[in-house]
């Protein structure tokens, strides 16, 4: 069997990008071949990890860019390619135009998975969605709430953003390698993981850290890369915390850096679901997070809501009084937690397996 992977919002470092690895990963022993398309809009360093896991990488026009260039050389492929499925990822309908130019080549399973609950260009979205909902064969998307606002209130199934729940547990040894590999001593840990980008927020994550850092000796950790990064970048400085904020960028091991903080903040203004939050979950980690956040991704106690029309010292002193207790036992029961709501890779990895093969 033979699967195209396409991430329309491009192969980055994100959300859907480590969805995607996450299941071809725990699909390697399962026969099927996996093709992954990538445009301009991608980073080497992930492009690497879908080769180590033995994906063919295909290479298109940027899409955004020249979406005619795009659609013409992906027919081209598609139509020379044989495939038995093309998995398109993504968080409008414009997924559509993939999936079309699969249905007219004669690609017999077509999913469109959403992996939000909100797009950027709704009028757009609005004007192809008929005709995305004639050109996919299964509906897949990461949460209730994203599915229900692209495909309607039924004939869509839940694919959870899964995780290896074993990556996660947590260590107290992991915990002090990482705090004296980051120059961490007696200081109150916060951490965001995410794109710098509008939805992630990070304009928030700096202002309520500023508000934490008058009364407490802090750090802020920041993982991601993305197109506001220097902005943030130059707002960390005009605040004076230069020493205090460490901008981390792309990184293998966000698990082991997750468990040197002490509190995860994750004020975005959409979510489809925020895997993040699975993965913060899982390593102890109590979490504030914004209302706009799904109910679904809330699996233990550790995760607090806080409407995002309250002000920063509201979120500071959510963050200041957030606590946990025992984080290896709040991670032993976080991970039991997880794996009952269906977060498990090993299990919903053979649930997509079943799907591809038209089982499911």
């Amino acid at each position: 069997m033979k699967v195209l992977v396409i991430n329309t919002c491009g192969i980055a470092v994100g959300g859907i990008t480590t969805n995607m690895l996450e299941y071809i990963n725990a699909l390697s022993d399962s026969n099927i071949l996996f093709d992954v398309l990538v445009t301009v809009y991608y980073e080497e360093d992930v492009i690497l990890k879908f080769k180590e896991l033995g994906c063919g990488i295909v290479s298109m026009p940027n899409r955004k860019k020249n979406p005619l260039g795009y659609a013409a050389k992906l027919n081209k492929f598609i139509k020379e390619t044989r495939y038995d499925v093309i998995h398109v990822h993504g968080n409008s309908a414009t997924m559509a135009l993939e999936l079309l130019i699969a249905k007219r080549n004669g690609i017999p399973t077509r999913i469109a998975h959403c992996h939000n609950n909100v797009c950027g260009h709704p009028f757009l979205h609005k004007i192809l969605n008929p005709v995305f909902k004639s050109s996919y064969t299964i509906a897949l998307a990461c949460s209730k709430k994203a599915g229900e606002w692209i495909f309607g209130k039924e004939n869509f199934q839940v694919l959870h953003n899964a995780i290896n729940i074993k990556k996660y547990n947590f260590s107290e040894s992991v915990r002090t390698e990482y705090r004296k590999k980051l120059g961490i001593k007696d200081e109150l840990v916060i951490g965001h993981v995410g794109s710098f980008n509008k939805q992630k927020n990070h304009e928030v994550v700096i202002n309520v850290f500023a508000e934490v850092e008058k009364v407490e000796n802090a750090k802020l950790l920041l993982i991601g890369e993305g197109e506001l990064r220097k902005e943030c970048i130059k707002k960390v400085h005009e605040l004076g915390l230069k020493e205090k904020v460490l901008f981390l960028g792309i990184r293998n091991d966000v698990e082991k850096i997750m468990q040197a903080m002490d509190v995860f903040l994750f004020p975005s203004r959409w979510e489809g679901l925020g895997i993040v939050l699975v993965e913060a979950q899982a390593v102890g980690l109590p979490c504030i997070v914004s209302n706009v956040v799904p109910k679904e991704v809330k699996c233990t106690e550790n995760i607090e809501y806080v409407n995002l029309n309250e002000g920063v010292s509201v979120w500071a002193n959510r963050v200041l009084n957030a606590f946990c207790g025992n984080r290896t036992e709040t991670s032993k029961v976080a991970c039991e937690s997880l794996k009952k709501r269906g977060y498990c890779i090993d299990k919903e990895a053979w649930k997509l397996e079943k799907i591809y093969r038209g089982i499911l």
